[in-house]
């Protein structure tokens, strides 16, 4: 989390590593707009 870059710019693996890769959320919920890309 260097720059303020918009969500979408996180790949699947800085989602997973930034939500814990064992949290659903970045899945379901708030994650639901950054999996729409």
């Amino acid at each position: 989390m260097t720059k303020k870059k918009p969500k979408e710019k996180l790949s699947n693996k800085d989602l997973k590593e930034l939500m814990g890769m064992n949290r659903p959320t970045y899945g379901r919920g708030s994650g639901g707009a950054i999996k729409q890309k």
